[in-house]
């Protein structure tokens, strides 16, 4: 009987779980909505077949799905880290303070820093130079 509560808590914490992730994936798609309109007659505009843009039409809710949407919009909203926040604040804070040159050297480092094969282009680049100039020494 222990065990079935404990499975019956889990399963709960574990939809209560899923929940959240649901309407954070509302709210993204309800910003995502707001945030589409786009010029399509703009000339430089090329659309590709393979791109593929979703508008979201989000039907209006009854009393009772608003009650269960603001019970879980305050979940979601207490699962916030402030201090994600706060730390892409200081980014952006520290990022607008650097000087021109600055920017481009640590843009320049993160875009060669950013997955394996650019590290290894960087690596076999930088050695290809020092092999060339000590060839061209000796």
């Amino acid at each position: 009987m222990n065990d079935k509560g404990k499975d019956i808590e889990l399963e709960v914490q574990s939809l209560k779980n899923d929940n959240i992730k649901l309407y954070e994936k509302i709210r993204y798609l309800q910003s995502f909505n707001k945030a589409s309109s786009y010029n399509t007659s703009d000339q430089s505009y090329n659309r590709n077949k393979k791109d593929q843009y979703y508008l979201v039409d989000m039907p209006s809710q009854s009393y009772n799905e608003n009650d269960v949407s603001e019970k879980y919009k305050m979940m979601y909203e207490d699962s916030i880290n402030p201090f994600n926040e706060f730390r892409g604040r200081e980014e952006n804070r520290k990022y607008r303070s650097l000087n021109t040159v600055e920017k481009v050297t640590l843009n320049i480092t993160k875009l060669f820093m950013a997955n394996k094969y650019s590290r290894i282009f960087f690596l076999s680049y930088i050695l290809g130079l020092h092999l060339l100039v000590f060839i061209v020494i000796f």
